[in-house]
């Protein structure tokens, strides 16, 4: 039986109604012990087991001094009150590939990828998601035996243009200085 939230009436007589009322002390647990545990009487009662998330087809707005936690297109995210974006920060979006990337809950954004290069080239980091601010990069050559450690991989210089971050490198043999063909991981992190 579903809860009757109208039961009972002030015109009601308690031995009239109580049958409802009895209905209504089961529903509630049945509705509380959703993702809960139940009323046992331990010291875990009413704690969550999980949390469900169903779809926000908007991103809600925060009150002053609270946090959001919801689903948005099966992503969960995180709003602080005063925060500037009518969005949250997705901290479960990422692109898990050999050039992703990843939210932290705090609204960093990490970027990596793998990339050859031969003397000096521009490095193009997808725009997707943008940065608005860079605060750091690392870049580090790959060598193809322990031996092999004339190579490295030198950061001329970088910049943001409309989201994406271009960065000049320059493959180099570290005794001769010349240029030469570096593999190179690189992490990026910003917002």
């Amino acid at each position: 039986m579903a809860f009757l939230s109208t039961i009972p009436q002030a015109t009601d007589r308690i031995k009239d109604s109580q049958p409802q009322i009895l209905a209504n002390f089961v529903a509630i647990p049945t509705l509380l012990e959703i993702n809960h545990v139940g009323f046992v009487g331990g010291s875990d009662d009413g704690k969550h087991i999980k949390v469900d998330f169903t779809n926000s087809a908007t991103h809600p707005l925060v009150d002053a001094g609270q946090i959001l936690l919801y689903n948005n297109s099966n992503e969960l995210y995180v709003k602080k009150a005063g925060a500037l974006a009518v969005e949250g920060i997705p901290f479960t979006k990422s692109s898990n590939t050999l050039i992703g990337y990843s939210y932290l809950p705090s609204g960093l954004l990490i970027k990596w990828g793998f990339i050859s290069v031969t003397g000096s080239q521009t490095i193009t980091v997808p725009a997707v998601p943008p940065y608005s601010s860079v605060y750091n990069i690392q870049l580090t050559a790959i060598t193809s035996s322990p031996t092999d450690t004339d190579k490295t991989i030198v950061l001329k210089a970088w910049s943001i243009a409309l989201g994406s971050l271009l960065m000049d490198v320059r493959g180099v043999k570290r005794l001769s200085n010349n240029d030469t063909q570096v593999s190179v991981y690189w992490s990026i992190i910003g917002v």
